[in-house]
Protein backbone atom coordinates (compact mmCIF):
# COMPACT_ATOMS: atom_id res chain seq x y z
CA UNK A 1 0.00 0.00 0.00
CA UNK A 2 2.97 1.71 0.47
CA UNK A 3 3.89 1.99 -3.32
CA UNK A 4 0.33 2.97 -3.81
CA UNK A 5 -0.01 5.77 -1.72
CA UNK A 6 3.28 7.16 -3.78
CA UNK A 7 1.99 6.39 -7.14
CA UNK A 8 -0.75 8.20 -5.94
CA UNK A 9 1.26 11.28 -5.64
CA UNK A 10 2.94 10.84 -8.83
CA UNK A 11 -0.71 10.87 -10.96
CA UNK A 12 -1.45 14.05 -9.62
CA UNK A 13 2.08 15.25 -11.18
CA UNK A 14 2.08 13.23 -14.25
CA UNK A 15 -1.45 14.42 -15.34
CA UNK A 16 0.48 18.15 -16.15
CA UNK A 17 -2.52 20.23 -14.24
CA UNK A 18 -2.05 22.91 -12.00
CA UNK A 19 -3.99 22.06 -8.90
CA UNK A 20 -4.40 25.87 -7.54
CA UNK A 21 -6.87 25.93 -10.57
CA UNK A 22 -9.06 23.39 -8.87
CA UNK A 23 -8.92 25.00 -5.81
CA UNK A 24 -9.54 29.08 -6.27
CA UNK A 25 -9.96 30.96 -2.49
CA UNK A 26 -12.10 33.72 -4.56
CA UNK A 27 -15.03 30.92 -5.33
CA UNK A 28 -17.05 32.48 -3.17
CA UNK A 29 -21.08 32.28 -3.81
CA UNK A 30 -24.38 33.42 -2.51
CA UNK A 31 -27.76 31.63 -3.24
CA UNK A 32 -31.19 33.43 -3.60
CA UNK A 33 -34.26 31.76 -2.25
CA UNK A 34 -35.76 29.86 -5.43
CA UNK A 35 -39.38 30.95 -7.20
CA UNK A 36 -41.49 28.46 -7.10
CA UNK A 37 -44.23 27.17 -9.72
CA UNK A 38 -46.73 24.77 -9.03
CA UNK A 39 -49.65 23.52 -7.87
CA UNK A 40 -49.18 22.14 -4.38
CA UNK A 41 -48.13 23.79 -1.96
CA UNK A 42 -44.36 23.34 -2.64
CA UNK A 43 -43.73 26.52 -1.23
CA UNK A 44 -40.92 24.93 1.35
CA UNK A 45 -38.77 24.09 -2.17
CA UNK A 46 -37.40 27.61 -2.33
CA UNK A 47 -35.46 27.00 0.95
CA UNK A 48 -34.96 23.34 0.50
CA UNK A 49 -33.35 23.51 -2.99
CA UNK A 50 -30.73 25.83 -2.31
CA UNK A 51 -29.73 24.02 0.49
CA UNK A 52 -29.01 20.33 -1.60
CA UNK A 53 -27.31 23.31 -3.85
CA UNK A 54 -25.10 24.36 -1.54
CA UNK A 55 -24.48 21.19 -0.17
CA UNK A 56 -22.98 19.54 -3.11
CA UNK A 57 -21.07 23.28 -4.88
CA UNK A 58 -19.15 22.33 -1.53
CA UNK A 59 -18.33 18.72 -2.47
CA UNK A 60 -17.77 19.88 -5.86
CA UNK A 61 -15.11 22.21 -4.51
CA UNK A 62 -16.26 25.67 -3.92
CA UNK A 63 -14.63 26.84 -1.24
CA UNK A 64 -17.38 28.94 0.39
CA UNK A 65 -21.17 28.96 -0.05
CA UNK A 66 -23.99 31.09 1.61
CA UNK A 67 -27.86 30.98 1.23
CA UNK A 68 -29.75 34.69 1.76
CA UNK A 69 -32.44 34.98 3.72
CA UNK A 70 -33.94 37.88 1.35
CA UNK A 71 -37.96 37.38 0.53
CA UNK A 72 -37.75 35.02 -2.98
CA UNK A 73 -38.84 37.10 -6.01
CA UNK A 74 -40.77 35.37 -9.09
CA UNK A 75 -37.60 35.36 -11.14
CA UNK A 76 -37.98 36.15 -14.59
CA UNK A 77 -34.17 36.36 -15.44
CA UNK A 78 -34.42 39.51 -17.81
CA UNK A 79 -31.83 42.33 -17.58
CA UNK A 80 -33.39 44.38 -15.11
CA UNK A 81 -33.75 41.52 -12.71
CA UNK A 82 -29.77 40.64 -13.56
CA UNK A 83 -28.51 44.18 -12.42
CA UNK A 84 -30.75 44.76 -9.72
CA UNK A 85 -29.34 41.40 -8.41
CA UNK A 86 -26.25 42.57 -8.79
CA UNK A 87 -26.27 45.79 -7.31
CA UNK A 88 -27.91 43.69 -4.17
CA UNK A 89 -24.98 41.59 -4.05
CA UNK A 90 -22.42 44.25 -4.38
CA UNK A 91 -21.97 44.07 -0.36
CA UNK A 92 -21.75 40.39 0.03
CA UNK A 93 -18.23 38.59 0.20
CA UNK A 94 -18.62 36.66 -3.01
CA UNK A 95 -17.37 36.15 -6.34
CA UNK A 96 -20.83 35.03 -8.12
CA UNK A 97 -24.57 34.85 -7.41
CA UNK A 98 -27.21 32.51 -8.15
CA UNK A 99 -30.37 32.08 -7.90
CA UNK A 100 -33.24 30.05 -9.68
CA UNK A 101 -36.67 29.09 -10.74
CA UNK A 102 -38.90 25.69 -10.30
CA UNK A 103 -41.55 24.78 -12.28
CA UNK A 104 -43.79 21.97 -11.28
CA UNK A 105 -45.28 19.99 -14.68
CA UNK A 106 -47.72 17.08 -13.47
CA UNK A 107 -45.34 14.72 -11.75
CA UNK A 108 -42.10 16.16 -13.25
CA UNK A 109 -40.75 19.35 -13.23
CA UNK A 110 -38.51 22.51 -15.08
CA UNK A 111 -35.39 24.12 -13.03
CA UNK A 112 -34.00 27.10 -14.36
CA UNK A 113 -30.71 28.30 -12.52
CA UNK A 114 -28.79 31.86 -13.65
CA UNK A 115 -25.19 32.13 -12.46
CA UNK A 116 -23.76 36.06 -12.36
CA UNK A 117 -20.50 37.56 -11.60
CA UNK A 118 -20.14 39.86 -8.98
CA UNK A 119 -17.40 42.02 -10.74
CA UNK A 120 -19.42 42.01 -14.10
CA UNK A 121 -16.95 40.88 -15.84
CA UNK A 122 -18.76 37.70 -17.47
CA UNK A 123 -21.99 37.34 -19.32
CA UNK A 124 -24.73 35.72 -17.00
CA UNK A 125 -24.70 31.85 -17.14
CA UNK A 126 -27.71 29.43 -17.44
CA UNK A 127 -28.20 26.12 -16.32
CA UNK A 128 -31.24 24.49 -17.58
CA UNK A 129 -32.84 20.85 -16.42
CA UNK A 130 -36.24 19.14 -16.37
CA UNK A 131 -37.38 15.52 -14.87
CA UNK A 132 -40.18 13.45 -15.63
CA UNK A 133 -40.44 12.51 -11.37
CA UNK A 134 -40.35 14.82 -8.69
CA UNK A 135 -38.01 11.98 -7.25
CA UNK A 136 -35.11 12.96 -9.38
CA UNK A 137 -34.88 16.51 -8.56
CA UNK A 138 -32.05 15.93 -5.74
CA UNK A 139 -30.24 13.98 -8.50
CA UNK A 140 -30.89 16.85 -11.40
CA UNK A 141 -29.87 19.65 -8.27
CA UNK A 142 -26.54 17.45 -8.04
CA UNK A 143 -25.53 17.68 -11.65
CA UNK A 144 -26.43 21.16 -12.04
CA UNK A 145 -24.10 21.87 -9.15
CA UNK A 146 -21.38 19.83 -11.08
CA UNK A 147 -21.95 21.84 -14.37
CA UNK A 148 -21.97 25.47 -12.21
CA UNK A 149 -18.84 24.33 -10.46
CA UNK A 150 -16.59 23.67 -13.76
CA UNK A 151 -17.98 26.75 -15.31
CA UNK A 152 -16.87 28.79 -12.04
CA UNK A 153 -13.36 27.17 -11.71
CA UNK A 154 -12.96 26.48 -15.29
CA UNK A 155 -12.32 22.60 -14.65
CA UNK A 156 -11.86 20.40 -17.96
CA UNK A 157 -14.84 17.70 -18.39
CA UNK A 158 -13.44 14.41 -18.85
CA UNK A 159 -14.70 13.67 -22.70
CA UNK A 160 -13.96 10.12 -22.84
CA UNK A 161 -11.61 7.05 -20.78
CA UNK A 162 -9.18 5.21 -22.20
CA UNK A 163 -7.79 1.69 -21.18
CA UNK A 164 -4.91 0.73 -22.92
CA UNK A 165 -1.70 -2.57 -22.62
CA UNK A 166 -4.69 -5.10 -21.09
CA UNK A 167 -4.65 -8.34 -23.21
CA UNK A 168 -6.73 -10.34 -21.11
CA UNK A 169 -8.84 -8.16 -18.76
CA UNK A 170 -11.70 -6.36 -20.71
CA UNK A 171 -11.80 -2.78 -20.56
CA UNK A 172 -15.07 -2.23 -19.96
CA UNK A 173 -14.61 -4.39 -17.11
CA UNK A 174 -11.73 -1.55 -15.84
CA UNK A 175 -14.53 1.14 -16.55
CA UNK A 176 -17.10 -0.56 -14.50
CA UNK A 177 -14.28 -0.36 -11.33
CA UNK A 178 -13.78 3.17 -11.74
CA UNK A 179 -16.21 6.34 -9.63
CA UNK A 180 -15.19 8.63 -12.46
CA UNK A 181 -16.98 8.32 -15.53
CA UNK A 182 -17.45 11.01 -18.51
CA UNK A 183 -19.13 14.09 -17.83
CA UNK A 184 -17.12 13.92 -14.91
CA UNK A 185 -14.73 17.08 -13.87
CA UNK A 186 -11.45 16.42 -14.47
CA UNK A 187 -9.65 16.38 -11.21
CA UNK A 188 -6.68 14.04 -11.00
CA UNK A 189 -7.10 13.84 -6.85
CA UNK A 190 -10.40 11.74 -7.87
CA UNK A 191 -8.28 9.96 -10.61
CA UNK A 192 -5.88 8.69 -8.35
CA UNK A 193 -8.79 7.14 -6.51
CA UNK A 194 -9.36 5.14 -9.28
CA UNK A 195 -5.75 4.62 -9.82
CA UNK A 196 -6.06 2.53 -5.84
CA UNK A 197 -9.71 1.09 -7.12
CA UNK A 198 -7.86 -0.42 -9.85
CA UNK A 199 -5.12 -1.83 -8.36
CA UNK A 200 -7.40 -3.78 -5.52
CA UNK A 201 -8.81 -5.70 -8.67
CA UNK A 202 -5.79 -7.81 -8.28
CA UNK A 203 -4.56 -8.26 -11.69
CA UNK A 204 -2.86 -5.41 -12.38
CA UNK A 205 1.45 -4.84 -11.66
CA UNK A 206 1.56 -1.35 -12.82
CA UNK A 207 -0.66 1.23 -13.73
CA UNK A 208 0.08 5.24 -15.39
CA UNK A 209 -2.88 7.64 -16.19
CA UNK A 210 -2.24 10.26 -18.86
CA UNK A 211 -4.40 13.03 -20.29
CA UNK A 212 -4.81 14.90 -23.58
CA UNK A 213 -7.18 17.09 -24.91
CA UNK A 214 -9.83 15.24 -27.20
CA UNK A 215 -10.32 16.45 -30.54
CA UNK A 216 -14.00 17.54 -29.61
CA UNK A 217 -12.60 19.42 -26.22
CA UNK A 218 -12.22 18.08 -22.89
CA UNK A 219 -9.84 15.80 -21.65
CA UNK A 220 -9.32 11.99 -22.94
CA UNK A 221 -8.05 10.17 -19.99
CA UNK A 222 -5.80 7.21 -20.49
CA UNK A 223 -5.32 4.53 -18.32
CA UNK A 224 -1.91 2.21 -19.17
CA UNK A 225 -2.02 -0.61 -17.56
CA UNK A 226 0.28 -3.56 -17.31
CA UNK A 227 -1.35 -7.05 -16.34
CA UNK A 228 0.14 -9.58 -14.06
CA UNK A 229 1.59 -12.66 -15.43
CA UNK A 230 -0.59 -15.98 -16.57
CA UNK A 231 -0.38 -18.68 -14.20
CA UNK A 232 1.94 -21.37 -15.91
CA UNK A 233 1.97 -24.07 -13.59
CA UNK A 234 0.85 -24.99 -10.22
CA UNK A 235 3.17 -27.45 -7.71
CA UNK A 236 1.90 -28.48 -4.52
CA UNK A 237 4.93 -29.48 -2.50
CA UNK A 238 5.24 -31.27 1.25
CA UNK A 239 2.02 -32.94 1.35
CA UNK A 240 1.12 -36.17 3.21
CA UNK A 241 -1.97 -36.23 4.41
CA UNK A 242 -3.45 -35.58 1.57
CA UNK A 243 -2.86 -36.53 -1.92
CA UNK A 244 -2.02 -33.72 -4.64
CA UNK A 245 -5.59 -34.69 -6.55
CA UNK A 246 -7.39 -34.17 -3.18
CA UNK A 247 -5.89 -30.68 -2.58
CA UNK A 248 -6.29 -29.46 -6.28
CA UNK A 249 -9.76 -30.33 -6.09
CA UNK A 250 -9.93 -27.87 -3.21
CA UNK A 251 -8.58 -24.51 -5.04
CA UNK A 252 -10.19 -22.69 -7.45
CA UNK A 253 -7.29 -20.84 -9.32
CA UNK A 254 -5.76 -22.65 -12.34
CA UNK A 255 -3.85 -22.27 -14.83
CA UNK A 256 -3.92 -20.12 -17.97
CA UNK A 257 -5.65 -17.50 -14.99
CA UNK A 258 -3.85 -13.99 -14.32
CA UNK A 259 -2.16 -14.06 -11.38
CA UNK A 260 -3.97 -12.43 -8.57
CA UNK A 261 -2.08 -12.89 -4.86
CA UNK A 262 -5.83 -12.26 -3.37
CA UNK A 263 -7.18 -15.30 -4.93
CA UNK A 264 -3.25 -16.96 -3.91
CA UNK A 265 -4.23 -15.85 -0.47
CA UNK A 266 -7.88 -17.09 -0.35
CA UNK A 267 -6.69 -20.65 -1.76
CA UNK A 268 -3.89 -20.84 1.13
CA UNK A 269 -6.58 -20.21 3.90
CA UNK A 270 -8.60 -23.19 1.53
CA UNK A 271 -5.35 -25.72 1.95
CA UNK A 272 -5.09 -24.88 5.67
CA UNK A 273 -8.74 -25.06 6.51
CA UNK A 274 -8.61 -28.84 5.09
CA UNK A 275 -5.91 -29.90 7.39
CA UNK A 276 -7.62 -28.12 10.36
CA UNK A 277 -10.46 -30.26 9.81
CA UNK A 278 -8.17 -32.96 10.20
CA UNK A 279 -6.63 -31.54 13.45
CA UNK A 280 -3.57 -30.03 12.09
CA UNK A 281 -4.04 -26.93 13.27
CA UNK A 282 -0.09 -25.88 13.26
CA UNK A 283 -0.29 -26.45 9.09
CA UNK A 284 1.73 -23.79 7.36
CA UNK A 285 1.19 -23.02 3.78
CA UNK A 286 3.31 -20.27 2.27
CA UNK A 287 3.85 -19.71 -1.90
CA UNK A 288 6.91 -19.04 -3.83
CA UNK A 289 6.73 -18.21 -7.91
CA UNK A 290 9.06 -18.41 -10.56
CA UNK A 291 8.74 -15.63 -13.46
CA UNK A 292 9.06 -17.61 -16.85
CA UNK A 293 9.11 -16.39 -20.71
CA UNK A 294 5.97 -14.31 -21.95
CA UNK A 295 4.61 -13.00 -19.12
CA UNK A 296 3.93 -16.04 -17.07
CA UNK A 297 4.66 -17.50 -13.96
CA UNK A 298 4.89 -20.82 -11.94
CA UNK A 299 3.31 -20.91 -8.64
CA UNK A 300 4.03 -23.89 -5.87
CA UNK A 301 2.75 -24.47 -2.45
CA UNK A 302 4.61 -25.37 -0.09
CA UNK A 303 3.33 -27.18 3.20
CA UNK A 304 4.15 -27.72 6.26
CA UNK A 305 1.77 -29.79 7.78
CA UNK A 306 3.86 -30.42 11.33
CA UNK A 307 1.67 -32.78 14.06
CA UNK A 308 -1.58 -33.43 14.53
CA UNK A 309 -2.97 -31.89 17.60
CA UNK A 310 -5.10 -34.96 19.15
CA UNK A 311 -7.75 -35.16 21.39
CA UNK A 312 -5.30 -36.46 24.04
CA UNK A 313 -2.44 -33.95 23.45
CA UNK A 314 -5.12 -31.15 24.24
CA UNK A 315 -7.11 -32.96 27.28
CA UNK A 316 -3.33 -32.61 28.78
CA UNK A 317 -2.65 -29.03 27.76
CA UNK A 318 -6.05 -28.28 29.69
CA UNK A 319 -4.71 -30.35 32.64
CA UNK A 320 -1.28 -28.63 32.94
CA UNK A 321 -2.96 -25.22 32.84
CA UNK A 322 -5.38 -26.17 35.48
CA UNK A 323 -2.84 -26.91 37.92
CA UNK A 324 -0.93 -24.13 36.92
CA UNK A 325 -3.45 -22.18 38.41
CA UNK A 326 -4.26 -23.70 41.19
CA UNK A 327 -0.37 -23.77 42.06
CA UNK A 328 -0.45 -19.92 41.80
CA UNK A 329 -3.37 -19.45 44.04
Amino acid sequence: MRNLSIIGILVSMCLGVAFPAFCQEDARIAIYPFAIQSKANLDYFSKELPQFLKKYLILEGVDRVQELATPKGDWLFDDKEIASIRKQSEHLDVSHVVWGKFIQKEQGFDLKIALADTLYQEQVQYFEANGIDIVNLNATVKDLAKQITNSILDIPVIAAIDVRGNERIESDAIRRAMRTKPGDPYIPAKLSRDLEVIYRMGYFDDIRIEAENHVDGGKTVIFHVKEKPTIYKIHIRGNSVFDEEKIRENIDISMGSILNIYDVQENISRVEAMYKEKNYHNVQVDYKLKDRDNNQTEITFKITENKRFTFDKLLLWAIRITLNDNWKN
